[in-house]
């Protein structure tokens, strides 16, 4: 599972580069054109992308330290499965919460806009769940 994580953040964090390099050098220009009659719309419509470009980096590299919580506790041991969920609700929150702002920015589907709180509180529930592994995981013999 760590190898897994570690994979998934590299591919997400490669990703939200890209994402965030296309929001500032393609769709502004696409924006401002497509808009030229509505300029507050397009600054709105690149905001939104870039909180969306964002959240997806930060989240990427949360995954990293899920997965580096994940290795420092044995399988079996308290916090496992809690560090699992974070690691799980990090890649599911960025498809939710990043997801759906990329998919609306770009076509301005209406019901997108229900998805992306849903996969804020999963980000959310993904931290909750950090906190709690590193709160269950075994304290280190160094530290005992």
């Amino acid at each position: 599972m760590v190898k897994t994580f570690l994979l998934l953040a590299a591919l997400l964090g490669f990703a939200a580069v890209g994402a965030g390099a296309m929001g500032a050098h393609g769709l502004e220009k696409r924006f401002q054109q497509q808009y030229e009659a509505e300029p507050e719309r397009a600054e709105k419509l690149l905001k939104n992308w870039e909180t969306a470009s964002r959240y997806h980096t930060y989240h990427a590299l949360a995954l990293i330290g899920a997965a580096w919580v994940l290795s420092r506790i044995a399988p079996g041991a308290r916090g496992r499965t809690a560090a699992q969920a974070a690691g799980w609700c990090f890649v599911a929150g960025i498809a939710g919460f990043s997801g759906s702002l990329y998919a609306w920015c770009l076509t301005e589907t209406r019901w997108l806009v229900f998805v992306t709180p849903i996969g804020g509180t999963v980000l959310m529930i993904g931290w909750l769940c950090l906190a709690l592994a590193v709160w269950r995981m075994p304290a280190a013999k160094s530290e005992a």
